[in-house]
């Protein structure tokens, strides 16, 4: 096992690579020849201007009480996050950003149909980025299943703790220019920021959330897991 690192690592010089028909469809748009031809455009402005980064930590965990995990030395407080880690003592807390190259390039846009545009594609760029993470991590820590949880993702684990985290995370700004503003969005706008972990049978948040209309849902709802694993 690889001991835990305080150091950061960042990764950037992510490719991009969007596909226009997944672009629309995010975008709830018809595929119609218009559509196709705006997104490919912005697409290819997309790929050839961004500038996507990642910065992660390799730290240790303890489990405090039923309800809460200290990571770095900070304490968290979620009975998901203390359950969902109770058979690990590492994590990877990490920021992971579309960059301001993208940022400023989609707010820069009049029209509201390429604004909708560049947003979804500003989006996908930063997941693209959350992808190479992954890929890093599984590669150097021979991960097989990579889990991940978000301040602000679950009422369990509120967007508060979104303050601690970046204490952990140290002096982000200047390592990926990623910030917190006071009401705790971050900036770049289309930025995501949380621990990742290895587990037996991926976690993502969406498992918890009875949301209808989401766009980034990545898995279903499952409306027993909480009473079945975390009450």
């Amino acid at each position: 096992m690889t001991p835990p690192d305080s150091q950061p690592k960042i990764i950037d010089h992510i490719p991009l690579a969007f596909d226009v028909d997944s672009i629309l469809q995010r975008a709830g748009l018809e595929t119609g020849p218009d559509h196709r031809v705006l997104s490919e455009k912005l697409a290819r402005e997309a790929e050839a201007l961004g500038s996507p980064k990642a910065l992660h930590l390799v730290s240790a965990v303890r489990k405090e009480t039923d309800t809460s995990v200290v990571i770095d030395g900070v304490i968290f407080t979620s009975r998901v996050v203390r359950v969902n880690l109770d058979r690990v003592d590492r994590v990877f807390p990490f920021v992971a950003t579309c960059g301001w190259e993208l940022d400023r390039w989609a707010t820069a846009r009049d029209a509201p149909l390429e604004r909708r545009l560049a947003d979804v594609i500003s989006e996908v760029a930063v997941y693209q980025a959350l992808a190479a993470l992954k890929e890093r991590l599984r590669d150097e820590h021979r991960l097989a299943i990579i889990s991940r949880m978000s301040p602000g993702s679950l009422e369990d684990w509120p967007l508060p703790e979104q303050r601690l985290l970046f204490r952990v995370l140290g002096d982000t700004e200047r390592a990926v220019s990623v910030r917190l503003a006071e009401d705790l969005i971050m900036l770049p706008r289309k930025s995501i920021s949380g621990i990742l972990f290895a587990s037996e049978e991926l976690f993502e948040s969406c498992l918890l959330c009875a949301r209808a209309e989401c766009p980034v849902r990545l898995m279903p709802y499952d409306r027993e897991l909480f009473t079945r694993k975390y009450s």
